[in-house]
């Protein structure tokens, strides 16, 4: 008897035998058996200790630990605020949801599938906020310069400003 291990679910094989003694003699070839393994059915364990953080002023991370299957887990679709559809798909255990509003509060979940696209159940809820508005004013622009480059116009330049979030105009 032989089992061959580690097979693609829902594939098949042909397979063929041959005996031998203790002097290296080989018998002919036995007929051909086949056969195909079953699919995959089984879902991937839920997601566990997902955790949420704010970054900053528009960013959430998320982090959790892996699933397990049967066969094997592919990726992960990450959930905001109760939605039906993914916001998101990923094949590691962290996620940043960025873009967010300022002060904003979510709540996330995760689900694990693998590649016959079996899905776990939801992991735990995690919520978090971004962080406070946004208090903090860009940087002064400095190098001003003016140079009257015809004789009705004057040209402006200077090194632009930064800022926490984002220097607007």
């Amino acid at each position: 008897t032989f089992s061959d291990t580690g097979l693609t679910p829902l594939a098949s094989h042909s397979y063929r035998v041959v005996a031998s003694d203790g002097a290296g003699n080989l018998s002919g070839f036995s007929n051909t058996a086949t056969a195909s393994t079953p699919p995959d059915t089984t879902a991937p364990t839920a997601p566990t200790n997902l955790t949420a953080v704010g970054s900053n002023s528009t960013t959430i991370n998320l982090s959790w630990t892996a699933s397990t299957d049967d066969v094997d887990v592919v990726g992960y679709s990450v959930f905001r605020d109760g939605g039906a559809t993914p916001i998101a798909t990923v094949s590691a255990t962290d996620f940043s949801d960025t873009g967010l509003g300022i002060g904003s509060t979510h709540s996330y979940t995760v689900k694990a599938f693998d590649a016959a696209n079996n899905q776990s159940t939801a992991s735990n809820t995690a919520t978090a906020s971004t962080q406070g508005s946004d208090t903090t004013p860009p940087t002064d622009p400095t190098g001003l310069t003016a140079t009257g480059s015809s004789t009705t116009t004057i040209d402006l330049n200077w090194t632009a400003s930064t800022d926490n979030f984002a220097v607007t105009g």
